[in-house]
């Protein structure tokens, strides 16, 4: 399904997309990696909390699923992961408008709280509708702070100090994805070997 939605996106890009004129030469852009971000210790800081956060961030939607089972409402299982994207797209949405008001930072921040807290709450919900809540609570706060994941890297008051945020940005992509690559593991290991319970301190920690 990825596949077919990758081609027909490329497909209507290429038919919508103005031809470009091949007698205008464009100036070659030499690649820009550099590891120098990593010189700021506030640039440090913040790669440290995205590969702190990363570990636990999408550890509910992995596991909600069993949750379900285990409190006899298997039958509902799917609902809640449809539950839980559909809040994300929500705070997605809504994320960018309050960031613009409060900055992006503090969004993060507060999200980033509240997704603890649903985390720490999780292994006690038993019933349906206890889940429903704890879902949507996880969904939105969880795609609020995915969302803002760049804006204090683009802030020309935030962390970047050297001006390339695309080069920033892409540092802290490859911090999260190690995260996000090793976390499902760790927390399989850590339920397999200490039960529901100490898997939600471990993501709300």
């Amino acid at each position: 399904m990825t596949f077919f939605l990758f081609f027909f996106g490329l497909f209507f890009e290429k038919c919508v997309r103005p031809v470009r004129n091949d007698t205008v030469r464009t100036k070659k852009r030499s690649i820009n990696f550099s590891l120098s971000p990593f010189k700021s210790t506030h640039f440090v800081l913040y790669c440290l909390s995205i590969l702190l956060i990363y570990l636990a961030l999408e550890i509910y939607g992995y596991y909600v699923a069993i949750t379900a089972g285990l409190s006899g409402i298997s039958d509902f299982a799917f609902y809640l992961v449809s539950i839980a994207n559909a809040s994300c797209g929500v705070g997605r949405l809504t994320s960018g408008w309050m960031a613009d008001r409060a900055g992006g930072m503090s969004i993060m921040i507060i999200y980033t709280i509240v997704n603890a807290m649903t985390n720490y709450a999780w292994p006690f919900a038993h019933t349906k509708a206890s889940l429903i809540v704890l879902t949507i609570v996880y969904g939105y706060s969880a795609g609020a702070f995915t969302c803002l994941l760049a804006a204090p890297l683009v802030d020309k008051n935030g962390i970047g100090e050297s001006g390339d945020s695309g080069l920033l940005i892409g540092l802290v992509m490859i911090v999260m994805a190690i995260a996000s690559l090793v976390a499902a593991p760790i927390a399989g290991l850590v339920y397999q070997s200490f039960g529901l319970k100490i898997i939600g301190m471990y993501t709300g920690k």
